[in-house]
This record gives C-alpha cells, structure tokens and sequence, in this order.
C-alpha cells in the first residue's frame, strides 16, 4: 500500500508498501531482495543480511595465477580492446580453472609492472557453466579515487533498502604470489544481479553511455539523460549501450519512456507515466543520489553513471545506480535537495520534480534518508565496523595508491560530509517540513485480519494517520498481483 497524506497548505508525504494478502512462504517465491514480514506484512526490498560471496563481515582471499611470464604485458596491450587472458583462479582456497582477466575501468592508468591496477575477472570466459559462489563476473577495485577505502562498500550498506545497489565487500589479493594488498569486490550489474531485484532478468538493459565508451561531449548535454532525441530509434543507439536484452525491439522501450517523461503535460504526468517508469523507485534514485552527494551519477553527469532497465513482466522501465566510489565529497556537501533540477537537460528531476505530488513524494523519501541514513552515530558506527575489519590489512598493503594517514584523514571527511550535509538539507524549507506518522495499518475480508480476497470480495483498508499539522486527506494506492 502507498499513501500520500495532503495536511494543510503545506502538502506533506508519506509512503509505506505492504503485502496485503500474501500466503504463506511466499518468500520463497520473491526475488531474492525482496521480503515479506510475516508479522507486520510489509514489502520491504534490500534489508536482509546479505549472504554468500558479498558477506560484510569477511575479506575473501583471491589468488590468481598466470602461467605466461608476461602476463602483466598482455593485460596492458589488450587494456584497450578488453581482451581477457587465461589465468587461474583460487577463491578462500577453492580454485576455479581457466577463468578470463583483464584490466577494469578507466580510472587506474598505471601500467608498470608493480602497479595496483583494478581487475575483472570472467569465470565463466572459457568454462560456460563456471562461477563463484554463484556469480561469473568478479571486478576487484584498487580505490583509485578513494583514500577511505569504505565510499562504494558503505554507500552500497546504506541505501540497499531504497534502491536495486550492486553488492560490495573486501579481498585481498595475490598474483602469482605477490600480495597486491586489499580491494574492493563489486557485484557486476548483469544477469544475476537482476534476478535479485527483479521477478525476471529477461528485460532490456542500458548503460546511460555511449557504445563506444568516449566520454563526448559535456555533463548535462541532453544526450543520454532521458533526454528526448526525436522518435528515431538509431539516434538513440548513438548515446545508450544495450547491455543485454531478450525482448523484441527493446530500443522502442525506451524512447517510448522518454518519450512519455518529456512530452507529456505536466497536469496529467502524475496518472500517467506510472504506466511505463516505476516513478516512486526513481524517485527514491535521485533522492538517494543528492542525498550521497554522488559524482558520478545521473544528478551530476546525467548520462553514463546510471542503468536502465526495462521489466518483461511489468513492462516499465527502472531507474538504477551504478557507482558509489565518488559519493560523500567534502565539495558537494552543499548541494541542494533539488541539484539540477532546475535544468531542462536532466528530465528525470526537472519533469517529475515539477509535479507537485511527486515532488512531495519525493521530499518524504529525502527525510527518510536524512533521518535513517544521514545519522552521524548509525553511520560512525558502520564505519567503525568496516575500518576495524580492514584496518591492519590496509596498513600492511604496500602497494596501495595512498598513505596510511590520507586513509584515516578521509575516512574523517566522510563523517564530516554526512553531518555538515544534513545540517545543509535540514536548512532548506520544503525539507525540514515533519511529515505524518502512519501506524495500525491492517487490513479485513469479511472481517479476517489480513485475508486473502477473492476477485469479487471488497479489502477493508485501515490506518491511523497522525500528523502536527493536521490531516486534510489520505490517498490510498495498491496495486494487483503481490
């Protein structure tokens, strides 16, 4: 269930998601991100403990081995067209044969022999059916832009419970016995990963970046940002990578979407464009993106940093992150909840954000973050723990790209961004406005608590809905097939 509560002349939000009517062990049936609690009923995504290979609590042991003498050689000459070479692969003392590796990203651009580089490693390159505890693509990140080490591990911690995140965790790594030091292990945002926080993986997915992998142009050039290019299908190839894709024409998906984010009228966006976008997760998307300060990002570069994906089974396109390795910089702390919002070139702020019920509908996702995640006690504390499983490891790293004491300076500077950002957020009018409580929400078929309805049957809905401004009216919002 979503509710949305007006409350006199200042318009307040609140928004809860429940299960109404699910039988029992339906868990087993959901996504894998996905739970329903048995006692209060309520949907909730992301919040479980995570398990397996991205276990927080653990720093996995990696070795690869290479039996050509040059092996560092071939991984630089085939850097820029991303050919993988052979290896072998040893995870916490189980090895994997002849697995696929090469350099990741483009951010690491050292390439003597000693070198701390990013890798990624396909286990599944040369044996189809091969994968780690369930994954088969591995992508070890060296913190080339960050000296906390924690950004994408804490950042993924964080918000997993408001958005589809990739999964993050630690490793040390060796290569044919050198001890190349810590790392992070990012899940990679491919067909696994959307079977965690989808009931199928058999959509459409895109990069919001050009096929090529070139950087053209500027940040906020109204390419790849939503941004409505004409009705041409092959205009659009030019700026978005389809990554994957088992649906007919998948490219009409999406300038259908952008289509329906630009050129509808702002008076019937609200009822509309829920047929295609999943408009509250894109909501909480950007939300979460200010929130963080994320550099690299939609808010930020409206284009590149963000996935789209389109559902099969619901038929509407999903608005995802993709890096948390540039959040929480002590130069963004002042941004704005409304960043670029005010700019036609970002269409998912400036359209949905121009809506005066999403709008507020996204300022109660802002204050949910700012309350449960921008916490300076919840958040040291996670810190603390993260800092105290990789510390010695870290000091012993002798071929990290910082010094012990920029890693210790920084990881000050994240706790100093998430307070002196929140004091910022709280300062802005439409944000610190308090938003209603919901409580004793349950739901009735012929009077059985929580029944399950057949298709004729009226569900009896109630809650109680409290807030210090008044209560002017609540809208209930439901949807079919749960």
């Amino acid at each position: 269930m979503k509710s949305t509560f007006h409350s006199g002349r200042t318009v307040l939000s609140a928004l809860v998601l429940f299960a109404t009517h699910v039988a029992s062990g339906q868990n087993e049936n959901l996504p894998t991100e996905w739970y329903v609690n048995g006692t209060t009923h309520q949907l909730t995504l992301g919040d479980q403990p995570v398990e397996g290979f991205y276990r927080k609590d653990v720093i996995r042991n990696i070795s690869l081995q290479f039996n050509q003498p040059n092996y560092w050689q071939e991984l630089i000459a085939n850097d820029l067209t991303n050919t993988r070479i052979l290896a072998t692969l040893t995870v916490d003392g189980v090895m994997y044969d002849s697995v696929g590796v090469r350099f990741k990203g483009g951010t690491s651009q050292a390439i003597d022999s000693t070198s701390k580089r990013s890798f990624n490693i396909s286990t599944d390159h040369y044996r189809p059916e091969q994968k780690v505890m369930g994954y088969n693509t591995l992508l070890l990140d060296n913190w080339s832009n960050d000296a906390s080490a924690l950004r994408q591990v804490m950042y993924s911690d964080i918000i997993r419970d408001h958005v589809p995140v990739a999964k993050a965790n630690f490793s040390q790594l060796t290569i044919n016995g050198v001890s190349f030091g810590v790392y992070t292990n990012i899940q990679q945002t491919n067909s696994p990963y959307l079977r965690e926080w989808f009931p199928t993986n058999n959509g459409s997915l895109w990069r919001a970046e050009r096929p090529d992998g070139l950087d053209v142009g500027f940040w906020g050039d109204g390419t790849a940002g939503m941004n409505y290019l004409g009705m041409d299908t092959a205009i659009y190839q030019l700026f978005y990578t389809l990554e994957r894709s088992e649906q007919n024409q998948p490219w009409d998906h999406l300038v259908r979407v952008i289509d329906k984010l630009n050129n509808t009228p702002q008076a019937v966006l609200y009822d509309s464009l829920e047929l295609y976008m999943n408009v509250d997760r894109a909501l909480w998307f950007l939300a979460t993106e200010i929130a963080f300060g994320d550099r690299d990002s939609y808010v930020r570069k409206g284009k590149n940093d963000y996935l789209l994906y389109q559902e099969s089974q619901g038929d509407r396109m999903q608005v995802m992150e993709v890096d948390g390795r540039s959040t929480m910089q002590m130069g963004d702390v002042g941004w704005s909840a409304f960043h670029s919002a005010s700019d036609p070139a970002y269409p998912l702020l400036n359209k949905l954000l121009a809506v005066p019920q999403l709008r507020q509908r996204y300022l109660a996702h802002m204050r949910t973050l700012i309350t449960e995640k921008l916490d300076v006690t919840a958040f040291e504390a996670l810190q603390d723990e993260y800092m105290a499983l990789i510390d010695q490891a870290v000091q012993a790293d002798n071929k990290k790209l910082f010094t012990y004491a920029q890693y210790l300076s920084e990881n000050q500077e994240l706790l100093q961004f998430i307070s002196e950002h929140r004091d910022s957020l709280l300062n802005e009018a439409e944000v610190v406005q308090v938003a209603p409580t919901i409580s004793m929400v349950e739901q009735r078929v012929n009077g059985f608590l929580w029944g399950i309805p057949y298709a004729d049957q009226a569900v009896d809905i109630r809650a109680n809905v409290s807030s210090t401004s008044g209560i002017q009216s609540v809208n209930l919002y439901y949807c079919a097939g749960m």
